[in-house]
């Protein structure tokens, strides 16, 4: 095989990889309907299986020069049945490494948001107004086929879970929890909560900060940096 075979062999081949580089960087401009079409889809089973509302919003499907792809959505929101609203998410994304892939491991890359809300009612009886509307394990147990299946031992297609884990950035959160007798609000709320270089049973690095209040009171604030 002479050089000049070689030379267009290499030409053609680095052409057919850019330009498949290049397809996968404008891939979701072609799929972001189907993401919308996806969020519509799950908003309809939460609503038909527990009641619940779940809207999403700017939903969309991404990728990036470093070869990971995921979704981001632009504000997520959760309600009970009666239109109280117990969780919103603002710039969520979640995204998958897919190099990793090629040897069946599966690794997320990150996971985010710019603004993190959740808001549980407790109550008398010290349960959480949610769970009124969650699948009963009894609900579940009778629905479930008289065809015994052999019990999930691991990911389909020979796939693995990677032991390194997504770093998770989070721009300010807040978890309250409202005792519903005395309507009295316990939060923890913070901001720059970050997880990176986690690798299961090896390492981990924890930064935010933040402050507990309970019912107006704020006992203690905190400033976290953990290795």
């Amino acid at each position: 095989m002479n050089k000049e075979l070689l030379k267009k062999i290499g030409i053609i081949s680095g052409g057919i990889l850019v330009g498949a580089y290049v397809l996968f960087l404008i891939t979701p401009f072609f799929l972001n309907g189907i993401a919308k079409s996806c969020g519509n889809y799950i908003s309809s089973v939460v609503k038909d299986s527990t009641g619940l509302v779940v809207k999403f919003e700017k939903i969309r499907f991404v990728t990036t020069p470093k070869l990971t792809a995921g979704l981001k959505i632009g504000h997520l929101s959760a309600s009970l049945p009666t239109g109280d609203e117990f969780l919103t998410l603002d710039n969520a994304n979640g995204k998958l490494s897919l190099l990793p892939l090629i040897v069946k491991r599966v690794e997320l890359d990150t996971i985010g948001a710019d603004d993190i809300s959740l808001n549980l009612k407790v109550k008398k009886d010290g349960k959480f107004l949610i769970e009124d509307y969650l699948p009963k394990a009894n609900d579940l147990a009778s629905e479930e086929t008289t065809e015994t299946s052999a019990p999930m031992t691991g990911l389909p297609m020979g796939l693995k879970l990677s032991n390194t884990l997504p770093d998770i950035h989070v721009k300010n959160y807040k978890f309250a929890f409202i005792d519903i007798p005395s309507e009295k609000e316990y939060c923890i709320q913070g901001e720059k909560f970050n997880i990176t270089d986690f690798v299961i049973n090896k390492k981990v690095k924890l930064s935010t900060n933040g402050k507990v209040v309970l019912d107006d009171r704020t006992p203690f604030n905190y400033d976290i940096k953990l290795f």
